[in-house]
């Protein structure tokens, strides 16, 4: 619950908020902000109170003054803490302007856990707007990112279906996997099979390459599934898929344990991390690879643009956008330690997931902006208890996915800027998407695969 409780016995931050839309009238308690409008001088008084209340046990007090926010307190059980927050005068504009931007009617039937609730007191009238948490406004997510208090988003479980019934899987979990446009390539101990997310994970057979005798430690495919990278031992090499034909080799004498790759979608380059270091190579060459001019301490995740014009890396220090030729473009971002990264559709957009995943960023290419977040929070799914190895954009461009080492999944829409569903699943391997993006595979953690419909979770659905 929320109560947003404000001061108009002196100037209104706010100006004329009157109407509720529900008739709800809050009973004047400690916990509806009365504890603000005592016989203290009104110079004294706060312009703004507000109050975050989490289940029965948790309390956050807010107070704003002229010159902004202070004394922030929690109350948990017998626990008490207290230390100062402070918004710039914009921020409290900021603040006005959401409240302002609230929507006038609330037709909520959910159970009361399912709910949240904003009110403010206009003149002498306490009002009172509730909202479902499973789809907030936009503007009441807004609202609880500037004062910092967490909103837990309902989602529901992801059901799944029926899944083929396969037998040869490379494992137990040594293998490694990645998603192309029919479903998900797994590839180790001497097997490659292709999982087609679109008819239940049903499995198609191909020849082992000769180098594939253990577990690779990277591997990545072309979303035709035509070609893949493979990375094992200390050779990196790629080879057809169907007819294990390898084109391309180079020896890695130490390539760590992070090493990650990524290859252009017409497979004509390729480009890896080694010590902190890009290194972009030409397939259809034997020459020594190109390395660009940003040495990074930690690379922990690449992608190549769908349209073949743009890589992406993200480290701790940040997301930087390269051009095919391995040319730097710009940072992303700077300031964040970037865990994961994939392009839209489109290749207009880059969705970023931070190391603590607390939200998905999407940036506008175009305007090197931006564009929106995403909340990771939800009742079944705590943000920390992530560790994002995959951040996947499904191919209608309705859904964002964030999987964890090994599990869960959470899937956001992306139009409504809010998760959707989660898997609380352990899964072993990556995910994909079908052709349509109307479902979804992984393997789990003792080897069944795992097949989701996703019909109704985006937007655009």
């Amino acid at each position: 619950m929320v109560l947003l409780g404000m001061n108009c016995q002196g100037a209104d931050p706010f100006g004329s908020l009157a109407g509720d839309s529900e008739g709800d009238r809050l009973s004047r308690s400690h916990m509806d902000g009365s504890r603000w409008t005592g016989p203290q001088p009104s110079s004294q008084r706060p312009a703004l109170a507000l109050l975050w209340s989490q289940g029965d046990y948790q309390v956050w007090e807010f107070t704003l003054y002229p010159d902004g926010w202070s004394n922030r307190k929690s109350s948990k059980l017998f626990e008490r803490t207290s230390f100062d927050k402070h918004l710039e005068p914009e921020d409290c504009s900021a603040l006005t302007n959401l409240v302002r931007s609230l929507p006038l009617r609330s037709d909520v039937r959910e159970h009361t856990y399912e709910l949240i609730r904003v009110s403010w007191q206009d003149h002498a009238q306490w009002n009172s707007r509730t909202y479902s948490r499973t789809s907030p406004p936009e503007a009441l997510v807004k609202m609880c990112k500037l004062i910092g208090a967490p909103l837990e988003f309902i989602c529901k479980t992801l059901p799944e279906s029926p899944a083929a019934n396969v037998n040869e899987f490379p494992g137990p979990i040594r293998f490694a996997s990645a998603a192309c446009e029919p479903g998900l390539l797994l590839a180790g101990e001497g097997k490659v099979l292709l999982l087609d997310a679109y008819q239940n994970g049903a499995a198609r057979y191909f020849p082992a390459p000769s180098l594939l005798t253990n577990h690779p430690w990277a591997l990545a495919v072309t979303p035709d599934a035509k070609k893949m990278a493979v990375g094992t031992g200390k050779n990196l090499a790629v080879c057809e898929v169907e007819s294990s034909k390898q084109v391309w080799q180079r020896a890695i004498p130490q390539h760590g344990g992070s090493v990650c790759i990524a290859m252009a979608p017409d497979a004509s380059k390729l480009v890896f991390s080694s010590h902190g270091e890009l290194l972009l190579c030409d397939l259809s060459s034997a020459a020594e690879p190109n390395r660009l001019a940003l040495s990074i301490e930690q690379i922990h995740d690449l992608a190549w643009s769908p349209d073949g014009r743009w890589i992406a890396s993200a480290s701790d220090e940040g997301v930087r956008l390269w051009d095919r030729s391995g040319n730097l473009l710009f940072a992303v971002t700077n300031s964040l330690m970037a865990m994961r990264v994939t392009f839209s559709p489109d290749s207009t957009r880059l969705a970023v997931v931070p190391t603590l995943c607390q939200e998905i960023k999407v940036y506008d290419l175009a305007s090197r902006t931006l564009a929106f977040e995403i909340p990771c929070t939800t009742d079944k799914l705590v943000a920390s208890a992530i560790s994002p190895e995959q951040l996947a954009w499904s191919p209608d461009g309705s859904l964002l996915a964030v999987k964890g080492l090994l599990g869960p999944v959470l899937l956001c829409d992306v139009q409504k800027h809010a998760p959707s569903a989660v898997a609380p699943l352990r899964l072993a391997s990556r995910l994909a998407f079908g052709r349509k993006g109307t479902s979804m595979i992984s393997v789990g953690v003792d080897n069944p695969i795992h097949n989701w419909h996703l019909q109704g979770l985006g937007s655009s659905q």
